[in-house]
């Protein structure tokens, strides 16, 4: 009797082997790029993304109230890389040296070739300053969707997925 439960229990360790390794097997890293609320953890985007996709945040700079955007690209590394921010005006709170190149372009102030990367990128969420973030184009959240004083939350994270 304790030769049959051996080999019983053997085959179920088989199969539950084999079938892991075909699950396994038949899934693929998918990265996502996740908005959590810090405090609360609810999740308030997430979506899969690309090497490369870009992601816009657009702000009014609280002492002077023009549009401040910042230009993030997503890297092979699980990183957001600041690349590009547009302001409108320096003064308080604008660094002169953001970028290791700038321009003046319509007006406007471009900072390029910042080449920054965050892991995360943490804000304190307001209805005044937030005007939006975007991927791609496609607007995620915006001030209306926001609560004032909400610890915000984006950043990359790997996931599998099924084929």
């Amino acid at each position: 009797m304790n030769k049959i439960k051996s080999k019983f229990l053997i085959l179920i360790m088989v199969l539950i082997f084999a079938t892991t390794t075909i699950v396994l097997s038949n899934t693929k890293d998918t990265t996502k790029v996740i908005l959590k609320n810090v405090e609360t953890g609810e999740i308030l985007f997430s979506n899969e993304v690309e090497l490369e996709d870009q992601l816009k945040f657009t702000w009014i700079h609280s002492i002077d109230k023009l549009p401040w955007m910042e230009y993030f690209e997503v890297t092979d590394n699980q990183e957001l890389k600041l690349n590009k921010v547009v302001i409108q005006d320096f003064g308080a709170g604008v660094p002169h040296n953001l970028g290791n190149n700038y321009e003046i372009r319509d007006g406007k102030i471009l900072f390029t070739e910042i080449n920054k990367a965050y892991q995360k990128y943490e804000w304190l969420s307001s209805q005044i300053a937030l005007e939006k973030v975007e991927l791609n184009g496609n607007t995620i959240i915006t001030k209306e969707k926001s609560k004032d004083f909400q610890r915000l939350k984006l950043f990359l994270q790997t996931v599998k997925t099924p084929f």
